[in-house]
């Protein structure tokens, strides 16, 4: 890192000018200056709510999509071709889509954060509720508990574990579609 930044600044002012590539001194300043007068805090707030809403809101989905598509097969009958049609579809390449749809703003990133995020959640959550240990449901089945039941008492605390390696996958990926 060291090195890296010692040949930025022979390179700076140097082979390249100052106003495409300024010194690291430059940089520095300019980055204390942000801080003491406050200005970062405004735009790091602005981003960090696109992250959270965008986020929350693929957790939200992906949970419920991926456990509903692990329990009912028409639910996964239907969604499975939405996934698997996008699922190759590099998420940057929705920025424009989003731009034309909602402007540029809050709304259009934060629908790009939730796109980009979504994937990994609903994949890990599908996973964890297609491998719940199936005794357990016929035990709860036999004892004569109701299907909205064994969800929340069953289902859903065994499939946390994947779902928040889900939620982990997806973190480092909301913030690159933010940026």
């Amino acid at each position: 890192l060291g090195i890296v930044v010692l040949v930025w600044e022979l390179v700076s002012g140097g082979i390249v000018a100052t106003d495409v590539l300024p010194a690291p001194a430059t940089v520095g300043a300019e980055i204390v200056d942000l801080f003491v007068s406050g200005e970062v805090f405004s735009h790091l707030f602005i981003s960090l709510f696109r992250v959270g809403v965008g986020l929350g809101l693929s957790i939200l989905v992906g949970v419920l999509l991926g456990v509903g598509m692990a329990r009912s097969d028409p639910v996964e009958n239907f969604f499975d071709i939405f996934l698997s049609m996008t699922y190759p579809i590099p998420k940057t390449a929705l920025v424009p889509l989003a731009i034309l749809w909602l402007g540029v703003g809050t709304k259009a990133a934060i629908l790009i954060v939730f796109l980009a995020c979504l994937l990994p959640i609903v994949l890990n959550a599908y996973n964890a509720a297609e491998n719940v240990d199936q005794n357990l449901v016929w035990a709860a089945q036999m004892m004569g508990t109701d299907e909205r039941s064994i969800l929340y008492k069953i289902v859903f605390p065994a499939t946390i574990p994947e779902i928040m390696t889900g939620v982990r996958q997806a973190v480092p990926i909301a913030f690159i579609a933010l940026v």
